[in-house]
């Protein structure tokens, strides 16, 4: 698939939104459900998730054991370990 077909994918993909509690254990245990049932699934960080956005992805994909698809600004797109990128 090229680039321009994953953002139209995006625009309907299951949200999970992370606020200023962070990566607690109930949004990681979520992210790890979701990835289970879907392929691919947004994740939106708010403004008061903190400033260091990069760091949190990393450890988003780390914790949940999911790979990171593409992370732009406040939200990164995880897909499932094991199933072929979207993005060439």
């Amino acid at each position: 698939m090229c680039t321009r077909i994953i953002c139209r994918m995006e625009k309907d993909l299951l949200c999970v939104n992370i606020g200023k509690k962070g990566l607690s254990e109930s949004v990681v245990a979520e992210i790890r459900m979701l990835l289970e049932k879907k392929r691919l699934i947004k994740v939106r960080f708010l403004k008061s998730a903190g400033s260091d956005r990069k760091g949190l992805v990393e450890k988003l994909g780390d914790l949940t054991g999911g790979v990171v698809e593409r992370s732009t600004g406040f939200v990164c797109v995880l897909r499932k370990k094991g199933v072929s990128s979207c993005i060439k």
